[in-house]
């Protein structure tokens, strides 16, 4: 998307992304300065944190208002894509910013990012397609 095609709520969406993730150390993986002279760019706002060994992704999809999330470690690791309302993001961006600041049990984080949204969905390889996630799978007995 162009950053004239985005309205106002898209744009106070991104800058709360940016806002967040430049204040928590986060590196941006965009060219802001082509997005601001009007270039297509998706994600419209892209972050990465890199730890010894793990790293997360974060970008803003404003077209869909979704939230792309991919977290990776030594052992495995997960994408997902999460929709969150106004409220819903504040706590949303609070989590992953908390989350990448130690190597996340890739499976809790998930379940807690999905707890923080309003509806999330998981890429799931095999399939080449998204999965719905809707609650977190009871425990084995």
């Amino acid at each position: 998307m162009r950053l004239s095609e985005m309205n106002d709520s898209q744009r106070r969406i991104r800058r709360r992304v940016m806002d967040a993730l430049d204040a928590a150390g986060w590196a941006s993986m965009n060219n802001d300065e082509l997005f601001e002279k009007d270039y297509w760019y998706e994600p419209e706002a892209g972050y990465e944190y890199l730890g010894d060994d793990y790293r997360f992704e974060f970008g803003y999809q404003a077209e869909e208002g979704s939230f792309a999330i991919d977290i990776g470690t030594e052992t495995g690791g997960v994408s997902l894509k999460v929709f969150a309302d106004d409220e819903q993001l504040s706590a949303l961006l609070a989590l992953i910013v908390e989350a990448a600041k130690q190597c996340p049990d890739v499976e809790a984080v998930t379940w807690q990012i999905v707890g923080a949204s309003t509806r999330a969905m998981v890429y799931v390889e095999d399939e080449d397609d998204w999965r719905e996630l809707e609650s977190q799978p009871a425990a084995a007995s």
